[in-house]
């Protein structure tokens, strides 16, 4: 049975506002020496009586209480009244100025700051300012304490219950009340389940049409999560039921009130729905592009034959027939795609045109969506390239780009590589800011994966049929090895399995692409880890910069959760480090950042290293390609190991090594481009870790286009406006 234990909260030796863990001192009244006292108990202070519940253990520190369940209420004590109002809980008063207080109203301090605050006056040196300013800051703080003891009685963590304080201050209360469901979307990571658990304990019944309508909102939200920008009506009424266990047939009349109310709205005259914010940006595409194709062209003019004979001169290269074409065709087309796989020669056809834009004198730019493609582009070009983010030069502060419709970017070429990466919203923002006189050169893998963010952007221009396409075909590297062939082979659906070797030591350190036996979860991450320590030796790379593990799930035993687990622990084991939720970060880890941070120019999918941290202060600082950034407590949310990385993450990216474990557990992820965007990353080495008959299963499972998306409407609808 559980013992009790009263007494006033001392000192408080440890507190983890993670999961509100405390180690504290506890004065008992009648006892010389306070007890320690150790489990949860939300923002405690100083002075506060606890009401305890638990059981006495005993530790290596010695006889502590472990609590069970804990009520935090007022000191009401003259040792408790001082110490609570000096712990600094109340802007003004010290240590000093509490000792003033108690002494003057004794029990009564708490009656008289709230129903007699000028009384405060009495106090000598204490004037009207100042004690208008305590009873203001004592209002405060009570209203906030009510606050937090409400939330907290609802189930929330410290933290939650600080951010939600902080965004609303004292109505927080009174919004849950009313409707919680309206905190869905209004802070990072605060969504529909963390919401509706709020609205369970605080009584709000299932059958709420609050509960029902944000179901539906979080469910369309969802639907982004996985690529889409919009669902059929019929689906989302039944994504919508899946969340919230509810028959689909109930939710009918709260859609259409979401409709009439404008928070979801219709694609045009199409079944699809989506929400406003989406709408605006597929529009805002569709109007852009038009606009762009519409506009005055402004290159200066030039014979196209003669100028790419003059530049493959220059260049000293041979232009295919169709590389040619493609050339003449960017500078003929106000928009033009060019599509193609590794080794088909996209980078000739740029480097062409670079050369005859620069010597017309024409302004271009150069760009892609992360730094790692800006970095190839660069480099294969030999011009500078940027990311998109840095070309339109956001600006944290106002949230805001400094090129847009109003300052379009000084540019007359626009050229775009790795164009299947981009998702919605940052296409939107991109065409917002070229100017309608500008050229788009769009260049990109029709066949990789699509982007992370929501969006099929390349597929659907390609596919509305009114933009001039361009597609090279012709292999030019075949001769170097079997990484190209065996991606241009899974390309053609050709099913040839490459030989499974059953020992590490029988890799082949002259072809690019070996594979090793592993068939089940287990044999394939202990196979993962024995080739990064040993491969990189036999190649004569570092395999911590050079090798990248690729995985095409996150969960299970070959999963990149516990590879990254396996990994650190092996390459980069029994170092300083830092714990941050379940995570241990370490001096030297790979860093992987999972959302764009805006303030800090972090964009997802990049990759640092972990060069030092401050466990006090919970920071943490990494290196990300020249840049040094150092990441809050909160920021490490949005972060992960990178020893393994998911396929979709790597895009955009070349590697000298990749390893790709790929097994039968696999198989909801396992396409056939899936597993040519992962072989088409590595550089100069290529391992498949796994089971052949996991390999054929990829081969042969095409991926259709499934993303649900309103751009190819909106696209439509405007070209019969025109």
């Amino acid at each position: 049975m559980p013992e009790s234990l009263t007494g006033i909260l001392d000192r408080i030796i440890f507190f983890n506002e993670e999961n509100d863990y405390v180690v504290g001192e506890v004065v008992i009244e009648g006892q010389k020496l306070p007890v320690v006292v150790q489990g949860k108990m939300p923002s405690p202070l100083c002075g506060e009586t606890l009401e305890m519940e638990g059981e006495w253990t005993s530790t290596k520190y010695g006889r502590q209480f472990k609590v069970e369940r804990c009520k935090q209420i007022l000191p009401s004590s003259i040792h408790g009244i001082q110490k609570f109002l000096a712990s600094g809980i109340v802007k003004g008063i010290g240590e000093k100025m509490a000792e003033k207080i108690v002494k003057k109203f004794g029990l009564d301090v708490f009656r008289v700051l709230d129903e007699e605050s000028g009384r405060l006056r009495e106090i000598k040196g204490l004037g009207a300012d100042r004690a208008h300013a305590l009873k203001q800051s004592w209002t405060e703080h009570k209203q906030l304490r009510e606050a937090m003891i409400f939330l907290h009685g609802l189930g929330l963590g410290t933290s939650l219950c600080q951010r939600l304080i902080q965004r609303y201050g004292s109505p927080i209360k009174e919004i849950v009340e009313e409707n919680p469901y309206a905190l869905i979307g209004e802070l990072d990571r605060v969504g529909f389940k963390t919401v509706d658990q709020i609205a369970r304990n605080a009584g709000v019944p299932s059958h709420s049409k609050h509960r029902l309508k944000a179901g539906l909102e979080f469910a369309l939200l969802q639907a982004e999560e996985d690529g889409h920008t919009a669902l059929d009506r019929q689906d989302l009424l039944d994504a919508g039921a899946r969340l919230l266990e509810t028959p689909p047939e109930d939710l009918e009349h709260p859609l259409i009130e979401l409709m009439e109310s404008g928070a979801i709205v219709n694609v045009g005259s199409s079944p699809l729905l989506q929400n406003p914010r989406m709408q605006k940006y597929e529009n805002s595409i569709a109007t852009n592009l038009w606009k762009i194709l519409q506009g005055t062209d402004q290159l200066p003019l030039l014979d196209s034959q003669k100028a790419i004979v003059w530049a493959q001169e220059r260049a000293k290269i041979s232009l295919t027939l169709e590389q040619s074409s493609a050339v003449q065709e960017a500078l003929k087309e106000k928009i033009y795609i060019l599509t193609g796989g590794p080794g088909t020669g996209k980078t000739t056809v740029l480097k062409t045109l670079i050369e005859i834009l620069r010597a017309k004198k024409v302004s271009f730019h150069l760009a892609s969506p992360t730094g790692r493609a800006a970095q190839r582009m660069s480099e294969a070009t030999g011009m500078p390239a940027q990311t998109i983010h840095r070309l339109l030069k956001y600006n944290p502060d106002t949230r805001r780009w400094t090129y847009n419709e109003s300052e379009p970017l000084p540019t007359q070429f626009l050229i775009v590589d790795e164009a299947s990466m981009i998702d919605t919203p940052l296409l939107c923002a991109l065409l917002k800011a070229v100017p309608d006189h500008a050229h788009l050169l769009l260049v990109g893998d029709a066949d990789q994966l699509p982007s992370v963010g929501p969006g099929e952007i390349l597929h659907d221009l390609i596919n509305s049929g009114y933009f001039a396409v361009g597609r090279l075909q012709r292999i030019f590297r075949q001769n170097e090895g079997l990484i190209l062939s065996t991606a241009h082979s899974l390309l053609q659906g050709e099913k040839h399995t490459p030989q499974f070797k059953k020992r590490i030591e029988q890799f082949d350190p002259k072809s690019d692409l070996n594979a090793f036996y592993a068939p089940t979860p287990e044999s394939a991450a202990e196979m993962v880890v024995g080739l990064c320590r040993q491969i990189p030796r036999a190649l004569g790379i570092n395999p911590l910069n050079d090798v990248q593990v690729l995985v095409p799930m996150h969960k299970g035993n070959a999963g990149t959760i516990n590879l990254n687990t396996l990994l650190q622990s092996s390459l980069n084991g029994h170092r300083p480090g830092m714990k941050f939720g379940s995570t241990q970060y370490m001096i030297g880890d790979k860093l992987l950042q999972t959302r764009n941070n805006y303030n800090k120019m972090l964009f997802n999918g990049d990759i640092g290293r972990v060069e030092s941290f401050d466990a006090l202060a919970g920071t943490l600082t990494a290196l990300f390609g020249t840049e040094r950034v150092t990441l809050e407590r909160p920021e490490l949310t949005d972060t992960a190991l990178a020893y393994a990385i998911s396929i979709h993450k790597s895009q955009g990216s070349e590697y000298p090594c990749v390893i790709i474990p790929i097994i039968k557990a696999h198989f909801a992820m396992l396409t056939r481009n899936l597993l040519y965007t992962a072989i088409t990353r590595g550089k100069r080495q290529v391992i498949l870790v796994g089971d052949p008959a996991a390999y054929q299963m990829a081969a042969s499972r095409v991926q259709t286009n499934t993303r649900e998306t309103g751009l190819k409407h909106y696209l439509t609808a405007l070209q019969k406006s025109v």
